[in-house]
């Protein structure tokens, strides 16, 4: 293919305007982040690429689009969506690119879905007649609901481990703090995780790392301010990853393990930033005057 030089060359030789080649946009990054989002008035989903480029509205609704997670192979996503104000949230799904918006749920309120690493399964939080909450578990059609983890108060919120095997979660006993868990996909083998020793304990979010080896989650020492942990889940011992400066919460682990999005009121609102982990470097990919909330990387 001729070069810009030489187009320019030959135009000069016969007499014409030189021929101008457009830029060629590069290709979106397939480690893709959906994430919530105020910025048209309105908390819908979207998706953009690991640098904050490629910035894609997925949904169009009157209510609340909400915590969005990618099917394994990244071609659906579900969401929860309070439909108005007088509504409970229910679990939905759609295609990566915002189509095939489908309801799975008509509970009594279901958030958090999060899907099984083959696929098949979909965990979520639902809402119980006394206004309790539970883990329940439902194919990714939205058949065969079922509700696991029985033996803990008020669960809610659950991550499925990197090889199914597990699910991390958190409970509310009804004071300031909360504590996760861990336990077989089954519901069984329930473990509290090691945390900061702090009457504030409080887990806005968390995730798993690829190796499935630590959970990465957030806590606020103070009523105001969160901060980002991780847990080794073989000895226990805890991390913490937050410079100070900002309020950090629903932090998600890339699928290459090197960096941890998450949402952070340091630039003023709340914006989508990630974390570089072997730096510590921080980078705000969505830099916008409206509330930019719960990234979800594309594993």
């Amino acid at each position: 293919m001729m070069n810009r030089k030489l187009l320019l060359a030959l135009a000069v030789l016969v007499g014409c305007e030189p021929i101008e080649t457009p830029p060629v946009e590069p290709p979106p990054d397939p480690q893709q982040i959906a994430f919530a989002s105020d910025r048209t008035g309105n908390r819908e989903i979207f998706t953009m690429d690991s640098v904050g480029g490629h910035v894609l509205q997925l949904t169009t609704n009157p209510g609340i689009d909400s915590w969005p997670a990618w099917s394994p192979d990244g071609k659906k996503i579900a969401f929860s969506r309070q439909a108005s104000p007088a509504a409970e949230p229910q679990v939905y799904v759609m295609n990566a690119d915002g189509t095939g918006q489908t309801l799975l749920t008509q509970l009594t309120g279901a958030d958090h879905p999060d899907w099984s690493p083959d696929g098949k399964k979909i965990a979520f939080t639902a809402t119980e007649a006394d206004f309790s909450t539970g883990i329940y578990v439902m194919n990714a059609d939205g058949t065969g609901v079922q509700r696991i983890a029985d033996a803990v108060a008020n669960a809610a919120g659950p991550r499925w481990s990197p090889d199914g095997s597990r699910i991390v979660f958190l409970s509310y006993r009804g004071d300031v703090w909360r504590d996760l868990y861990v336990m077989n996909a089954d519901g069984s083998a329930i473990q509290k995780l090691p945390r900061p020793e702090t009457d504030q304990y409080n887990p806005l979010g968390y995730d798993w790392s690829p190796d499935g080896a630590k959970v990465v989650f957030t806590f606020s020492p103070y009523a105001a301010s969160f901060e980002l942990w991780t847990v080794d889940l073989a000895g226990g011992a805890l991390t913490h990853l937050s410079p100070a400066g900002g309020s950090d919460s629903a932090p998600s682990w890339s699928a290459d393990g090197r960096k941890i999005a998450f949402m952070s009121n340091r630039a003023g609102g709340y914006d989508i930033f990630t974390i570089d982990l072997a730096s510590g470097a921080l980078t705000n990919l969505t830099q916008n005057p409206a509330g930019d909330y719960f990234p979800a990387w594309k594993h």
